[in-house]
């Protein structure tokens, strides 16, 4: 699910803000407000352009144009975050499927979960790249020093392998685990909406970025309690 400037939910609320509110078919609102109420990526948000959240995270706004990209870095920092707050000891990649292709053996490190969250580009810290046909990358954790806990992100929702692996961890001091990370559903967030926000005349913060469909499976790895 997705909003443009402020949920709908929240329209009435904000409604001293919106501007020019019958100009167009979705809120407007401005952007010193706009900041006060809502998290944006660093130098947003910018007058002009449009932004979209999703349910998952309801008060973070990003560009239109690279609305999946940022997502799908949630969603893995996400991960990463309930993998470290479970005590993991180790994440490797053991398969990897982008748009309906297996690129398990093909993959490089960008968007993977490390210590220091979701990086792109160069390898970084508590990063290796394996040769074996059943792990090509894997994260590595310290040994907690604070008792495990469970996590209440909305990216826990639809992610059923997640909910299991946090429920057995609490309850049963789980060891290893196999979960799956899947970024599928656009939430309504296509090519051709972003066509006809643009024929408003309207600024989507660059060109559109297509969604890829991908999915992880994990093998996790844990620290004895």
């Amino acid at each position: 699910m997705w909003w443009w400037a402020v949920p709908y939910w929240l329209e009435e609320l904000f409604n001293k803000f919106i501007i020019n509110k019958d100009a167009f078919p979705f809120p407007v609102l401005d952007p010193v407000d706009a900041r006060k109420q809502f998290r944006f990526p660093v130098n947003h948000p910018v007058d002009g352009v449009a932004y979209a959240c999703s349910e998952t995270e309801p008060d973070l706004y990003v560009p239109l144009a690279r609305f999946h990209q940022y997502m799908y870095e949630a969603k893995l920092a996400a991960f990463h975050n309930l993998c470290a707050n479970l005590g993991a000891r180790r994440c490797i990649v053991v398969y990897a499927e982008e748009d309906g292709k297996d690129i398990t053996f093909n993959i490089g490190v960008s968007g993977i979960p490390t210590q220091t969250g979701t990086i792109s580009g160069n390898v970084g810290a508590g990063f290796s790249q394996r040769k074996s046909e059943s792990a090509k990358v894997f994260a590595e954790y310290p040994k907690p020093n604070r008792p495990i806990t469970g996590s209440q992100s909305g990216w826990m929702n639809g992610e059923p392998t997640w909910v299991m692996m946090q429920k057995e961890r609490l309850e049963r001091n789980l060891l290893k685990y196999q979960a799956e990370f899947t970024y599928l559903d656009d939430m309504g967030i296509n090519a051709d909406l972003a066509a006809n926000i643009a024929g408003f005349g309207i600024n989507i913060g660059g060109k559109f970025e297509e969604m890829h469909r991908r999915k992880w499976i994990f093998d996790v790895e844990f620290w004895p309690l």
